[in-house]
């Protein structure tokens, strides 16, 4: 399954730009393409960039998506995912967090790299 995202690898972490439309029919999919470029990179650290999706997410899209975080990232590969303005609910952080995982979901690029990069 193909998807709008421009891979960057930089020297301390994987940069994904994302800019597509929200699909939930997709998300399981990009959740394992994520896993696999971070293998292939060779990077522990993720940063995605999604504040120019369009479309929105339900809630059991977020939990769901959190769940799979866990399963797919572990604690191993430490990733943060910008949302677009006025979508962030963090119930995916809190699903992902709550099963082990390191993620973290803001709408600030700044809030995204900071945490990313200082932990």
């Amino acid at each position: 399954m193909s998807f709008n995202a421009v891979t960057s690898v930089e020297p301390d972490h994987l940069l994904l730009t994302v800019s597509d439309v929200y699909s939930s029919a997709k998300m399981f999919d990009f959740i394992d393409f994520v896993r696999v470029e971070a293998d292939k990179a060779r990077r522990t650290k993720v940063l995605i960039d999604c504040s120019n999706l369009e479309g929105s997410m339900t809630e059991a899209d977020r939990f769901q998506g959190g769940q799979r975080v866990a399963q797919v990232f572990g604690s191993r590969i430490q990733v943060a995912l910008i949302m677009p303005v006025g979508q962030v609910t963090k119930l995916g952080e809190l699903a992902a967090v709550n099963r082990g995982a390191r993620f973290l979901v803001t709408e600030s690029p700044k809030e995204a790299e900071e945490w990313l990069l200082n932990s």
